[in-house]
């Protein structure tokens, strides 16, 4: 394996970790193994800041919009809803990716006790 597919793997792997299995399960393996391997590093690292951008807001149907001119990719993240989970604020993250073609995933987000995000699936 290359040295730039091994990275790709190792990214999908990491995005394959904030999907719950319901988001896979309604994308399908495949689809979002190719969606993944369009993405470059600088993308993925674009869709972290604007994910990262909507959760420190913490608003219901705050958006945050990213663009790669030297791919072409862009893309949005917003927070759907807020909600209480096992005492934790949880939020409903919504990924639009175009690459070329405009593609949605949907993942779950937790504040640790920490004050960190994470995954949850």
């Amino acid at each position: 394996m290359s040295a730039h597919s091994n990275r790709l793997f190792i990214v999908a792997l990491g995005i394959l970790t904030v999907l719950p299995p319901a988001a896979v399960d309604a994308q399908g393996l495949f689809s979002l193994g190719r969606t993944l391997s369009n993405l470059s590093p600088a993308d993925l690292e674009a869709t972290t800041r604007a994910r990262t951008e909507v959760l420190q807001k913490l608003q219901a149907g705050a958006v945050s919009a990213w663009s790669d001119s030297k791919t072409g990719h862009s893309g949005e993240v917003g927070l759907r809803r807020i909600y209480e989970k096992n005492g934790m604020t949880c939020g409903d993250v919504e990924y639009l990716l175009k690459i070329p073609d405009s593609q949605r995933y949907l993942a779950v987000f937790c504040r640790a006790g920490d004050g960190t995000w994470r995954a949850e699936g």
